[in-house]
């Protein structure tokens, strides 16, 4: 400790003040993480639903780039976007699984033309807490995200 003219310099903390400070981050920690579990349950919805839109968009620009219609195809856990070559739906681009605890409530196919038209649909994304988002795509290839009040509700 370190005296000049009557003050009192001390350097660096005791440790009652640094196990205060341990204990009040502890506290804080402790109120905190139990919402942690819910809280990373939206980030998942809210993630697979932008990834979902991304890839709409994505076999919209590779229909009218390559002049060949393409569609994603929906299944509870996933999809899969297939282009339509020599007559016939084939030769899968990819297939995509959503996020754990993510499901697709509507089986749905969304197809895509050359000039960048939708057949339409809605996709009904889920998670394990009921909360839902919508991907509602149009005729004209527009895509609108949206949050229902329930899982299966609409928009």
């Amino acid at each position: 400790m370190y005296r000049e003219r009557g003050i009192s310099w001390a350097r660096g903390f005791t440790l009652v003040e640094i196990l205060v400070t341990v204990a009040l981050i502890g506290i804080i920690s402790a109120i905190a993480i139990p919402d942690w579990g819910t809280v990373l349950l939206t980030f998942r919805l809210n993630g697979g639903a932008r990834e979902v839109q991304a890839n709409l968009d994505w076999a919209k620009w590779r229909a009218i780039h390559e002049n060949v219609k393409h569609r994603l195809v929906f299944s509870s856990t996933g999809y899969t976007i297939e282009r339509f070559v020599n007559s016939a739906w084939e030769d899968t681009l990819k297939g995509k699984d959503l996020p754990n605890g993510i499901t697709v409530q509507t089986n749905t196919t969304i197809e895509y033309t050359v000039i960048g038209k939708s057949t339409g649909g809605t996709v009904k994304l889920c998670n394990t807490k009921g909360e839902g988002r919508n991907l509602e795509v149009n005729t004209r290839g527009r895509i609108r995200l949206c949050r229902p009040s329930s899982c299966n509700g609409n928009c």
